[in-house]
């Protein structure tokens, strides 16, 4: 990727935002299916390491709710991994963790919608979908 296309929302140049169904198709290499919008709220269809998952954007409450994202971050179980320790580790902590709410608006965070995406901040986009896929991509 060379170009990262972002936006940035009340004159704050610090804190860009993102599309993410745009990052999730560029930066993550996730196969998004389908993007839709009703009343404030975005589901996004996708598919990454060959697994499929739904997300659920909420952008008045200022969260993302991703049902099923055990199956986002694991890896196929019968892709084998260069396990060092380090990578036994992280495969660890994320072992057993079922649905989950990010309320960004916790941290002061927002979420801005737009008629073809969600927009999230950079930096939130990145730690939640960026680290699963550089940690079981198909390059271990």
């Amino acid at each position: 990727m060379e170009t990262l296309y972002l936006r940035i929302y009340n004159g704050n140049e610090y804190l860009p935002y993102v599309g993410l169904k745009y990052w999730l198709s560029t930066a993550c290499k996730a196969s998004v299916s389908s993007i839709s919008y009703s009343s404030g709220k975005y589901t996004i269809a996708a598919q990454a390491l060959g697994k499929s998952f739904p997300l659920e954007i909420n952008s008045a409450a200022n969260t993302i709710y991703c049902p099923t994202w055990a199956g986002f971050i694991f890896p196929n179980q019968n892709v084998s991994l260069k396990t060092d320790t380090i990578m036994f580790y992280v495969k660890k902590i994320f072992t057993g963790q079922k649905s989950i709410t990010f309320n960004l608006g916790q941290y002061g965070f927002k979420i801005y919608g737009g008629l073809e995406d969600a927009y999230i901040p950079l930096c939130v986009a990145n730690q939640l979908f960026t680290a699963p896929m550089t940690f079981f991509s198909d390059n271990f």
